[in-house]
């Protein structure tokens, strides 16, 4: 996650080495604040989410990345619609081939479909 902050909020050495031209002239800076760890036992998880942390390699790590992150949202829907083919006879209770390997549906299709 990035976050838009004055620059006068930032300690100048976290800059690094930059010119006082650009202090002179720079009025915000984009932080990466590493909030990936953010998330567990605070964010609300839908059964998904808890499938899906489960069945990862590294369980409760970076939880939040799992909730939103590019990586997952394409499994997070790929679990949705197994679930909705299982439980709401979606596709006439058939799931597709393509669907039948975790991680199958891809965050670009994804993507893709939403445009």
């Amino acid at each position: 996650m990035a976050v838009h902050f004055p620059v006068g909020l930032v300690g100048k050495e976290k800059y690094g080495v930059r010119p006082a031209s650009w202090h002179d002239v720079a009025e915000h800076v984009i932080v990466n604040v590493e909030l990936s760890m953010f998330g567990k036992g605070v964010l609300l998880m839908t059964k998904w989410d808890v499938h899906l942390n489960a069945s990862h390699s590294r369980p409760d790590f970076q939880p939040l990345e799992h909730l939103v992150g590019g990586r997952y949202l394409g499994e997070i829907a790929r679990l949705i619609l197994i679930d909705g083919i299982h439980n709401a006879n979606l596709f006439d209770g058939v799931v597709p081939p393509s669907l039948e390997e975790p991680y199958s549906f891809d965050t670009e299709l994804l993507a893709n479909i939403q445009l």
